[in-house]
């Protein structure tokens, strides 16, 4: 039989019962050694709170509650009871029980539907009831009553095992059962055979854990933490066969939690594996210069290997390279199933010089290879102006702003006053030969020393750019006429040529 018994602390020791105190409060009878259920906590209203299985069947693992008791409302068997164990002796219901005024249903009934609850609490921070369920043959529950609930629920059993039909026979299709919040599978790898229910942890030892719900499965030796993931649902992460046999959960004075295992006769103290788990990384930023030759170095430590690497960019290494500049985010996971989370910046470094000269009404940049322009005059844009070369027609202030492929950009500054034709200084002259040419520009008329130099077609299309000590290769180009600029020591020097087969 199942016996709710209470005692009175010694006067000789606070620490300790007196056992020749035992006022019996409650006896229920039992049908047969299985099944009781088994756990009792004091609510945050005060009241005593106990669960009951249903009694059961022989053989262990017959067909399930072959008398219905759980669904049965005039017995105790398959429910969750609720008293008052500080009025009148033996003990009061309390006058808000949900049953409290119904002729046909025991009134210390809190909720109704039990197969065989191993274990519940109560949140100690938010009051929240969680109460894990035994099933019969496919699956395992844990039901969830949030603090302040005014109780009334029906979890099912046996019309229901977990969130599907078992044995329909005699349910009442009026009833609005509870399913639970989580159920998981009878297996040998990521479920089990016999819940055992756990608490939230609310300790400091370990802030990984907080607020998330841990149980085991008695029989598989997994562990588990559920905890909601913000839209909805829950989020169920398995630490596999750590303790075989564990049949309780318990919390000391500082909610840090203890698990009683069978199998050891020990009691063992939660400790969090993911505490020691983080990610460092080396990091590489971009060039401007060399482009993007950003890289991301990561190494886990503390953890279990081997690890897993799931990246934003779609990589699942520990080494990301030639990355632009921006943010690189990556989720590590060890062999246990934990994970942290870490983010990485990469910026651009160096620097990109452009510069410029002036040919009389002429801003040249350079060098002008795969870059974007913007011109501003006093300050305004100008529309239109997208080349390294712009025809200056103001007197002022102009700013231009140059950006390489890389993203990398310089400003350069250059205030105009135009002079008058006659000052104009005489170019120097040079020549190019052979015109026409097929395929060598030899230059003469320039001193040795390494020149710039830009050719366009009749279009304006910057076609070949590169530096000459005097010869420049233009077998690549079609057919057609071509202008050459030639950039050197500050001065522009421009000419002609034709392109032929």
């Amino acid at each position: 039989n199942t016996v709710i018994s209470r005692f009175t602390v010694s006067e000789d020791n606070p620490d300790m019962a007196d056992p020749a105190s035992e006022m019996i409060m409650l006896t229920i009878d039992q049908p047969y050694n299985v099944h009781k259920g088994g756990d009792m906590h004091f609510g945050p209203d005060g009241y005593l709170y106990f669960p009951l299985g249903d009694g059961g069947v022989i053989p262990p693992g017959g067909a399930g509650d072959p008398d219905n008791r759980a669904q049965n409302p005039t017995t105790y068997l398959g429910k969750m009871l609720r008293i008052d164990v500080n009025g009148i002796l033996p003990y009061e219901i309390p006058a808000d029980n949900p049953f409290i005024a119904a002729a046909d249903t025991l009134h210390e009934i809190w909720s109704i539907g039990l197969r065989n609850p191993w274990r519940f609490s109560f949140d100690k921070l938010t009051g929240d009831m969680w109460l894990s369920d035994v099933g019969q043959d496919l699956w395992e529950e844990i039901n969830f009553e949030p603090a302040g609930f005014a109780g009334g629920n029906n979890y099912g059993w046996r019309c229901y095992e977990a969130n599907e039909i078992y044995n329909p026979d005699s349910c009442d299709g009026a009833v609005d059962f509870t399913y639970p919040i989580y159920v998981y599978p009878h297996n040998d790898s990521t479920g089990g055979y016999s819940i055992t229910g756990g608490y939230v942890y609310r300790g400091s030892n370990f802030p990984g854990l907080y607020g998330k719900y841990i149980y085991c499965d008695y029989v598989t030796g997994n562990f588990y933490t559920l905890e909601p993931d913000g839209v909805g649902g829950w989020i169920n992460t398995i630490y596999p066969a750590l303790l075989y046999e564990a049949v309780s959960f318990g919390e000391d004075q500082h909610a840090e939690q203890y698990v009683v295992v069978r199998a050891t006769s020990s009691i063992y103290k939660i400790n969090d594996a993911c505490a020691g788990f983080a990610a460092s990384a080396e990091t590489i930023n971009a060039d401007c210069t060399a482009g993007f030759t950003g890289s991301i170095t990561l190494a886990a430590t503390g953890g279990n290997s081997p690890y897993t690497f799931n990246w934003n960019t779609g990589d699942s290494i520990d080494v990301i390279d030639s990355l632009n500049p921006g943010i690189y985010t990556v989720t590590v996971t060890d062999s246990l199933g934990c994970s942290i989370e870490a983010s990485y910046t990469i910026t651009m470094t160096g620097s990109f010089d452009a510069s410029y000269i002036v040919d009389g009404d002429s801003l040249i940049i350079t060098p002008p290879t795969d870059a974007t322009y913007v011109y501003l005059y006093n300050g305004d844009v100008i529309e239109d102006a997208t080349t390294s070369i712009f025809e200056m027609n103001a007197d002022g202030e102009y700013t231009m702003i140059v950006t390489n492929i890389f993203g990398c950009v310089d400003t350069l500054v250059y205030v105009y006053e135009k002079i008058p034709i006659a000052q104009n200084a005489t170019k120097p002259t040079f020549m190019i030969a052979p015109n026409p040419a097929n395929h060598d520009l030899f230059i003469t008329g320039l001193s040795s020393d390494n020149c710039y130099y830009e050719i366009y077609n009749s279009e304006g299309a910057n076609r070949l750019t590169g530096n000459t000590n005097g010869q420049i290769d233009i077998s690549s180009l079609p057919e057609g006429a071509y202008s050459i600029r030639l950039i050197q020591n500050g001065k522009l020097y421009t000419s002609g040529f034709m392109k032929m087969k």
